[in-house]
């Protein structure tokens, strides 16, 4: 799954949620959800998918996209004591791929973790940006249709 959604901040409602974690639970379906967007959902809070479906949901995400971090390319992985044996394995083929993040990103991680109201103060007024933006390439587009 990939939301929210870029730009627009689109996501799923509880209701839609719910059915998605019937269909996946009842099918034994894994849900690798990215939700590098989930912070900057514009009309209210994000909730992950793996609020309804736990067991089986690994949750990505990252900082460049939520931070403004565009570039330092830190993400992250969020599995479920249940997929262990499947976070182990991750783990050995990432250690082959990739060996580490600078450590001035690993320190920029752990304040923007932590969290701060300097860093609260500019996720909103990031967030009131990126609102902006996608009115502004809703009527942008809509001009060029009407053209």
């Amino acid at each position: 799954m990939n939301y929210p959604g870029n730009p627009d901040g689109n996501s799923y409602s509880a209701y839609e949620l719910e059915a998605i974690a019937r269909v996946a639970r009842k099918h034994h379906i894994l849900i690798l959800s990215d939700e590098i967007y989930g912070e900057t959902k514009y009309d209210g809070d994000h909730v992950s998918i793996s609020k309804y479906y736990p067991e089986g949901t690994i949750v990505s995400g990252g900082l460049s996209k939520w931070c403004g971090a565009g570039g330092w390319r830190l993400g992250t992985f969020i599995f479920p004591k249940e997929l262990d044996w499947l976070r182990e394995a991750m783990c050995v083929i990432a250690s082959e791929t990739y060996t580490t993040v600078s450590a001035p990103i690993q320190c920029a991680a752990i304040t923007a973790f932590r969290g701060a109201p300097s860093i609260e103060h500019y996720l909103e007024n990031a967030v009131i940006l990126l609102q902006h933006r996608a009115v502004d390439d809703m009527f942008i587009f809509i001009s060029f249709i009407d053209e």
